[in-house]
């Protein structure tokens, strides 16, 4: 078992283009953003979305509102992007 967690802690962070368990497919269309998966929170925040979006910081505090169309990047400790999900 700490074998197992120390080879997944050096693998480095997990990507992931997700939604919540329930969820309706891709509701905002989040597969259309996946480019900027690891990439700089500079570059999510050049793109025009015609939808809401929400950039969240690893360990913020968010709403648990769902709002299909809603687009959340979560980024890492080095404001790159590991996942983007509909909410």
């Amino acid at each position: 078992l700490i074998l197992t967690l120390a080879a997944s802690l050096l693998a480095g962070p997990v990507l992931a283009i997700s939604n919540p368990p329930g969820a309706p497919g891709d509701s905002c269309g989040s597969a259309r953003y996946g480019y900027l998966m690891g990439q700089h929170r500079r570059e999510v925040v050049k793109v025009d979305f015609s939808q809401p979006v929400r950039i969240i910081r690893r360990n913020d505090r968010v709403t648990q509102d769902y709002i299909p169309n809603r687009i959340n990047f979560v980024l890492d400790g080095n404001r790159r992007v590991e996942r983007i999900y509909c909410g």
